[in-house]
């Protein structure tokens, strides 16, 4: 006699199904990770079906970050860019009108090597192996890497003192700039003897800010537009004159490491 197939309802697998359904979700986490986890083992064989055997093909590590030396280094460079953009643009409007004017021959550079680096109490200064002969004259600004080093102290015939930022006697007009409202703030920066320097007689009504830029101001006839010469790395209320700023510039190039500068030579 022929045994008969047992007979199951579609209601009574849904409510087989709504129960295990039930019973898993009342089931605690580390019970249903297990299950999960067998399942994996179980039936990978049959969902590797298909799948690339190749091995995975790992990015490599982004090349959107460079060493902080180089990032100083191309943050500058674009600060010196804008700077002069700036410069020309206001000379633009001074002139507008204008139809033609003769060129006007700009600054050259004079390459020159470091001999001997003076650094000792609050002296800063570096001998370099250029002088009269090559065009150069005190007062004259230094560029060491994209920054603002110091200016020419003093010459001779065939090498001349360069005076550092960074050295307690050394005084140079710069200017702060002010992003958000897009104009200079210009002061005189002194060296501290150290490793870096300071803005004194800021009105604390004015907005400065950490990581400001600072440039040389442009001279005439020794500077036609400003350069990058540091960054503000702290900003105080004067403990001597609670309504000025007491500001710190840490210098954009560390000169005490150049093996080479340029100086500038405006044309007369």
């Amino acid at each position: 006699m022929a045994l008969k197939k047992p007979k199951t309802s579609r209601s009574s697998i849904f409510a087989g199904l709504l129960v295990a359904g039930v019973v898993l979700l009342l089931l605690p986490q580390s019970v249903t990770n297990g299950l999960n986890f067998l399942f994996a083992r179980v039936f990978n064989p049959v969902l590797s079906i298909g799948r690339s055997t190749d091995p995975e093909i790992f990015k490599p590590a982004s090349s959107d970050f460079v060493p902080r030396a180089e990032y100083n280094r191309l943050q500058a460079a674009y600060d010196n860019v804008r700077a002069a953009l700036i410069t020309e643009h206001e000379r633009y409007e001074k002139l507008a009108g204008i139809k033609s004017a003769l060129p006007r021959p700009g600054p050259k550079l004079v390459l020159a090597e470091v001999m001997n680096t003076s650094i000792g109490g609050l002296r800063r200064e570096l001998i370099i192996n250029k002088g009269d002969v090559d065009g150069l004259r005190p007062g004259q600004y230094v560029l060491g890497g994209n920054g603002i080093i110091g200016t020419v102290s003093e010459t001779s015939e065939a090498t001349a003192r360069v005076r550092l930022v960074t050295d307690a006697s050394h005084k140079i007009k710069v200017a702060i700039w002010q992003s958000d409202k897009k104009r200079y703030i210009y002061a005189r920066m002194d060296g501290n003897g150290s490793d870096s320097a300071k803005i004194p007689f800021i009105s604390r009504e004015y907005k400065i800010g950490t990581g400001d830029t600072v440039y040389a101001a442009a001279v005439a006839g020794f500077l036609e537009s400003p350069i990058v010469i540091g960054r503000i790395t702290q900003v105080e209320a004067d403990e001597k004159e609670p309504l000025l700023w007491d500001i710190t510039v840490e210098p954009a190039q560390n000169a005490e490491l150049l093996k080479r500068v340029a100086v500038i030579v405006a044309d007369p």
